[in-house]
């Protein structure tokens, strides 16, 4: 996706929405797609939606559909306890910027990183 933005002459509102929105039900059908599969391999007949990703209404909506459709239901927190981790990676931004440790802004991500205690 990000090579056929960068190839575009003029990147405008309106293409910044359709990648957005294109992105977002990319990700939303997956998910979706991932949790139906989970539900079915442990005869599940509810699934709890928690944590940031349940405040965004199109997962909501898919899911609510998605599942239902193959007899699971689905709940989740109203929109205000539904909380992401982003509290815990500024604490730990906190205590890494005490420790003396700066990275660029070439720091490679990893999503299953090992977590460090700088703390001590």
């Amino acid at each position: 996706m990000r090579l056929k933005v960068e190839s575009l002459d003029e990147i405008g509102p309106r293409i910044v929405a359709d990648v957005a929105a294109s992105a977002q039900e990319a990700i939303v059908e997956s998910l979706v797609e991932k949790s139906i599969l989970a539900a079915r391999k442990r005869s599940a007949r509810r699934l709890y939606l928690a944590g940031g990703v349940a405040s965004n209404g199109r997962l909501r909506e898919l899911m609510k559909e998605r599942l239902a459709a193959s007899g699971v239901a689905v709940s989740w927190p109203r929109p205000e306890y539904c909380t992401d981790n982003a509290a815990m990676i500024a604490c730990a931004a906190s205590y890494h910027i005490g420790a003396g440790l700066v990275d660029g802004l070439k720091l490679n991500s990893f999503a299953r990183g090992n977590l460090v205690n700088w703390a001590s």
